[in-house]
Parts: structure tokens; sequence; C-alpha cells
């Protein structure tokens, strides 16, 4: 396979997998807000495929690379962000909480 085809679809898969993750935050935000667990659950997922996916785009590129990928604002990623980074391993986290 040509590399800057696998590159393309790669970069496509990564985005399609944020923004499942990051719907999936709207969703229980919004339709069950008592599924606290549930959304931070998937804001943690989501925000841990982003920073893998910052180290992977130049620095200069990352706005544009966010404006063209995820379905989110800037600010919503980096908070999901923050989360990935401040808690290294959900599903036990989330597992003890609930």
């Amino acid at each position: 396979m040509n590399t800057a085809i696998g590159s393309i679809k790669a970069k496509r898969e990564i985005a399609w997998r944020i923004n499942g993750w990051h719907i999936q935050v709207e969703f229980h935000r919004t339709t069950y807000p008592e599924a606290v667990y549930s959304s931070l659950y998937a804001a943690w997922q989501a925000g841990r495929l982003l920073l893998v996916q910052k180290r992977k785009v130049a620095c200069s590129h990352w706005r544009l690379w966010l404006e063209g990928h995820f379905n989110g604002t800037a600010c919503t990623a980096q908070h999901h962000m923050t989360l990935a980074k401040a808690v290294p391993n959900a599903t036990q986290e989330i597992r003890a909480e609930a």
C-alpha cells in the first residue's frame, strides 16, 4: 500500500474513533446527566486518543487538525486531554468509584 494512502486512512481512523468517543460524551451529558461515569470514561478515551494524535501532528498544525477532524471545539479537546493526563487508568478509577 502506498504510504501516503495508508497515512490518510490512519488519520481518518483516529478521527473517527475520537469523534465516536466525543459523541458518547455529549449523549451521556445531555440524555443522562446522572451517568457521570459513562460520560467521564468517554471523555477520557477521546482525550487519550487526542494525546496520541497530537504527538503525530506538527505543533503548528494541531489546531488545523482539530478543525478538520474533531467534531468538538479546541477547548473541549483540551479538557479531554487534561482528563486523560490526570487519570492514567480510567478503567480502574471508574470501577473503583462505581
